[in-house]
Parts: structure tokens; sequence; C-alpha cells
């Protein structure tokens, strides 16, 4: 292992090398920075050649003339080279080099914008569509009949008309008849019996309820036209409670991420206490809890899970263990040589700001 290192004389451990390129004896390179393994990047032979640059803004990986991993790092404490050896092959590293290269030149100013294009011509006219067909002309009327002939006249010159007689006058209207009697009017239903008064008061925004059989007041439950809210006048969550509640079960119910006209259903995972946990992964022999875990929990319940990551470098698996918790920080030991903490974690313990859980209740 070779690279960069800003301490080269604190130990001969690989631990301590900030940016090195690691070559197993497998014939496998990976990346490690300060004893931790970062990636892989396949195998090398004698004709590979691998190289680490900084100049002065990053610090950059190469392979055979490729750029495979790019670390940004300010100016600071001079960087110098470091190598540390486990085991030695017919592949080893040779032709090592270590010399100083420029930094980086300040970025050129932008380029001023272009000028705007011309506008395009605009397109000819559409041709005029053909004209609609004439309508059918309207069947034609009937002939009205011929009228009669009249009779022929006498001979010589007629005779002056006489004058028309007057009109006859109207006759008299008849006189109308008489109404009928008037029927005999119904008599009146009973009248129905009167219904009992309800007394009603409340606050706005309460769901109402009977406070008793003849009087409505105010439920626990408030009503901000958004949220509802139990215990509390100031719900932010669509039903929020202060206070404790009880279910046979309960679940969230969400849209399927992956699968149309599907719905996701996970239940909440039970256990006989109010319990609460902080979990993560750790690189290192401490792991410091939350500030507020003292104030929320019984310390003296808390449990605590280690679950080792990767191997050590001679392919055994790595062990941990809790040395101790104290102050608030929980303490990791391992037995690993190469003393490499790599591990996830996971914290339980109940809460001592609720009461205890009565886990079986006698029913009365």
């Amino acid at each position: 292992m070779f690279g960069f290192n800003t301490d080269p004389t604190t130990d001969a451990s690989y631990a301590s090398i900030d940016y090195a390129w690691y070559f197993l004896s497998g014939g496998n390179l990976e990346i490690y920075e300060s004893g931790s393994f970062v990636s892989s990047h396949g195998t090398y032979t004698t004709s590979t050649v691998c190289y680490i640059t900084y100049d002065g803004v990053n610090i950059r990986y190469w392979k055979d003339g490729t750029n495979v991993r790019t670390v940004a790092r300010s100016i600071g404490s001079a960087l110098y080279f470091d190598s540390s050896f486990y085991l030695t092959n017919s592949q080893g590293i040779t032709n090592v080099g270590f010399g100083p290269m420029g930094e980086s030149g300040s970025s050129g100013t932008s380029g001023s914008s272009g000028t705007s294009g011309s506008s395009g011509t605009s397109g000819s006219s559409g041709v005029s569509g053909t004209s609609g067909s004439s309508g059918t002309s309207g069947s034609s009327g009937t002939s009205g009949s011929s009228g009669t002939s009249g009779s022929s006249g006498a001979s010589g010159s007629s005779g002056s008309s006489g004058t028309s007689g007057s009109s006859g006058t109207s006759g008299s209207s008849g006189t109308s008849g008489s109404s009928g009697a008037s029927g005999s009017s119904g008599s009146s239903g009973t009248s129905g019996s009167s219904g009992t008064s309800v007394t009603v008061s409340g606050t706005n925004n309460y769901l109402v309820k009977f406070t008793s059989s003849s009087t409505i007041g105010n439920s626990v439950g408030y009503d901000n036209g958004t949220n509802i809210g139990i215990g509390t006048t100031g719900p932010a969550y669509k039903l929020q409670v202060v206070g404790s509640f009880a279910a046979t079960t309960k679940s969230f119910d969400i849209p399927h991420p992956t699968k149309e006209n599907t719905r996701l259903v996970y239940a909440s995972l039970e256990g006989p206490e109010n319990g609460v946990y902080v979990r993560g992964r750790n690189n290192s022999p401490i792991i410091n809890l939350p500030d507020y875990w003292p104030y929320l929990v019984h310390n003296e319940t808390m449990t605590i899970n280690l679950t080792p990551i990767g191997t050590t470098l001679d392919n055994n698996i790595r062990q941990y263990s809790v040395e101790k918790v104290e102050n608030n920080i929980v303490y990791v030991y391992t037995t690993s040589a190469d003393l490499v903490y790599d591990y996830y974690y996971v914290v339980y313990a109940e809460r001592k700001d609720v009461d205890k859980l009565i886990v079986e209740k006698e029913i009365i």
C-alpha cells in the first residue's frame, strides 16, 4: 500500500495513510483512506500504472491514465510519500516516484452571449373551400277548383237592384240557472302531542355530544376545519391525540410505489413496553447517543446490538462487543488485530416520560 500522508513518521501502520492505493495479494486493486476501505477498481498486473496527484484543489487517483476517484482538499498540511507492506508476491510495486506538480489554474471568464436569430417568414394562406350545392326547389301548390258559370242574363237592359232589407233584431239571452247548495265542512283532525325540549350549549369548533338525555354540549373532540384534536385545540395532524389510545391493530396504508392499482399496508411492531430506539452505522470505537436520551429513557433498560461489516485483512470475521455505557456514550471493544471499526448498531430502551405499560389487565 502506498500514497499521501501528512504525518508519515507516526507509525508503520496502513491506518495512518490519508490517501492510498492498496495492492492485494490476490491481484485486486482497492482505495483506502485513513485506514478505511473506500472502493474497488478491478485487478492489476506488473504493467499496471497507478498514481495519486494533488493540485492544491483535488486529490485524484489514476489507473493506467484514467481518473477513477476525486476528493476535494484545501491547501493545508504538507503531503509526504508513505507506504505499508503486509505481504509480498510476484506482482510487487516497481518504479515508485514522488515529486511536486503545479497548482490548478484559475477559471477562464465566461464568453459573451450570441445575438438572437431573425424571425422566420410567414407561411402562405391555404386555398378556399368549394361552394356548397344549391338546395332543391319546393314542390308547387295544387291548383284551386274552377268556380261555377253564372246564368245568362235576359236580353235588354237590366233593371236597377232593389234595396237590401234591414237585419232582424237579436233575441234576448236566457236567464242563468241557480247555483247548487254548498256541501258541509269536514271535521278537524286531532292535534299532535308536543315534542320534548332540548337545551343546546357549546364552544366553537368542539364536536358535540349529548351530555344528558335533554342537553347537548362539548365533547373532547376539536375540529379546526382541517385537523381533529383530542385533548388539544391546536392539532397539527389529521388526527392528534394528547394522551394514550389503544387499537386491536395499527398500520399504515399508502399507494404502492411500484404496482398500479395496489395499496401497500404495513402493521406496527408491538412489544411489552413503551420502547424507543436509535440505530445507524459507525466506524468508531464510541457511539454518541442523542443528548436527550438520558431524559427520555431508563438507562437500566438499555440493550445494544452490534453487527460487524466485512472481514479483517486476513479474511477473519470482525468481532465487537460493548465494553461499557458511560456519560451517554457506548464504548465498543474489538479483538480484531487490524483495529478497524465498521459495524451497524441498534440501541433500544424504555421511555420514562410516560407511565410503565401494564401488559396484562384484569377484566372487572
